[in-house]
């Protein structure tokens, strides 16, 4: 037994403690808190991160860590003592660079900023959040400062979120995606095929829809005994304990696919949670590898099994007990053609597997224009429409549809952007091998049968907490070295039989 190595572990699980009080604080902000208790919501959550922060920070703790790493010998860089020792060090040195001060302007002006958003979306005017938006920017280049190593400070809250992933490795893979992307975009544009849309433009009322979300997550495997689905302004998924996971979607009568995609990508989220090694909480080994990983099992429920052709004859059956006449007469087909219908179209969340990566790739660029530099927030509606008109061929009508239609800009959440097409690199990767281990898996899933499928991810993927990096863990996983070839020739295969 090694008594400093547990005694670090102990001052690790304490500081979870206190950020997991943070993390149901901002769930019940962005579920059911009234709008008019944001100020002291903020004041709380600042409150809370900024004693995670003296925690973390404190002489003692630097002590401990000094010491477990003196005492413990790791002759395995991957076993679960170097892998939390290597994180743990990590955070700590990034986390000691941060004045506290930082740490408390960063919680209050985005609980503002957030509160200024669903104001300006509601009301779909930029000008609104425009002054908000300015001070958490600089906020957020006030932290990449700290850390700056090259020309770049957004290479800095990149690294946040997808840890040893560079500014030259995602400069690269998007151009090439979106050289890829546009070609695709304009030969289903010039298919002159188009799948029959007609039956989803009906009214689904949200009951129904509520009722056919819960049935699915729950085929799925996500367990509500330790979860649960709730609704919210913009959809997402946390985690205020090992084993209670929220999910939240947020629902459209006259739009029967966007909230129930929307809950399954959100139960993805869910499930990689839910998997993860409950006996490691609170440290790195039982943390998620990354926020590119995390989307890579979202965007593999969501998109890829989501509407392939076996979930659709899983799903369908279920979807036309709750709604009988919208979906009495459709068939597999004719459903599976226009759940998978490509489209440039305004909203990220709603886009088809072809489009949604160049709405991915144009945040990508604003962004670094926005931390390293060469645009002025006042300008952001402005370049945001070029981008959408040069890559969509589509110009957004307002700001909601625009640059007002996603959250995380609210909260700082720069450099997370990226993680979601490299979710879908890695998810393109993992499904080609979980193809080789387990056969046809649209044969398996058709009749709601995805244990095999969850067994696989959680054998291969969410039982390894944080022991490999997500370009690790994708070698280890699948042999091949990461690569975005395999998810191009997913979407030619797949779009090119639907299109013709």
């Amino acid at each position: 037994m090694n008594k400093s190595y547990d005694e670090l572990l102990e001052k690790c699980k304490k500081i979870e403690l206190i950020e997991k009080c943070s993390t149901l604080l901002a769930w019940d902000r962005d579920c059911y808190m009234p709008s008019n208790a944001y100020k002291y919501r903020g004041e709380q959550i600042e409150f809370l991160s900024s004693m995670a922060h003296r925690e973390l920070t404190s002489p003692e703790f630097e002590k401990a860590l000094q010491k477990a790493e003196q005492d413990t010998k790791v002759t395995d860089a991957y076993s679960t003592e170097a892998v939390n020792l290597k994180h743990i060090r990590r955070t700590f040195d990034r986390s000691k660079k941060i004045p506290e001060d930082l740490v408390k302007r960063m919680a209050v002006e985005t609980t503002a900023a957030n509160r200024k958003w669903i104001t300006a979306r509601k009301e779909g005017d930029f000008s609104i959040f425009a002054p908000n938006l300015e001070i958490v920017v600089n906020l957020c280049r006030e932290q990449a400062l700290i850390f700056k190593k090259d020309a770049s400070c957004y290479q800095a809250l990149v690294d946040i979120y997808e840890p040893e992933m560079s500014i030259e490795t995602l400069n690269d893979v998007f151009s090439y995606l979106k050289k890829e992307l546009v070609t695709l975009v304009d030969k289903i544009k010039n298919s002159g095929s188009k799948p029959d849309m007609a039956f989803l433009k009906n009214r689904f009322d949200v009951t129904g829809q509520a009722e056919l979300g819960v049935k699915v997550v729950k085929a799925m495997g996500f367990d509500f005994d330790s979860g649960r689905l709730d609704i919210t302004t913009h959809p997402f998924c946390t985690r205020p304990g090992p084993m209670d996971t929220r999910i939240a979607t947020r629902y459209s009568e006259d739009d029967l696919l966007s909230a129930l995609y929307g809950s399954i990508h959100e139960a993805g989220h869910g499930l990689y949670d839910q998997g993860l090694p409950r006996e490691h909480f609170g440290t790195p080994a039982g943390d998620f590898v990354s926020m590119g990983t995390h989307e890579s099992q979202s965007l593999m429920w969501e998109k890829v099994l989501g509407k392939s052709r076996g979930f659709i004859e899983f799903l369908l059956p279920l979807a036309k007990k709750l709604f009988p006449e919208q979906l009495g007469n459709t068939d597999i087909d004719s459903f599976y053609r226009a759940s998978n219908h490509s489209e440039p179209s305004f909203i990220r969340v709603e886009a088809d597997e072809v489009t949604y990566n160049l709405h991915i790739i144009a945040r990508f660029e604003i962004e670094q224009m926005l931390i390293d530099g060469g645009l002025d927030i006042k300008d952001v509606p402005e370049v945001w429409n070029s981008k959408y008109r040069e890559y969509l061929g589509i110009n957004p009508p307002d700001d909601r549809q625009g640059c007002l239609q996603d959250v995380h800009w609210s909260f700082g959440l720069f450099g997370y952007f990226p993680s979601y097409t490299l979710g879908y690199l890695y998810a393109a990767q993992f499904y080609n091998k979980m193809q080789m281990d387990l056969g046809d898996v649209d044969l398996i899933i058709k009749n709601g049968n995805f244990t095999p499928v969850l067994d696989w991810l959680r054998k291969n993927i969410h039982s390894k907490g944080k022991r490999y990096n997500s370009t690790e863990l994708i070698k280890k996983v699948t042999g091949s070295d990461f690569s975005a070839k395999p998810f191009v020739e997913y979407l030619n295969k797949k779009f090119g039989e639907i299109y013709s």
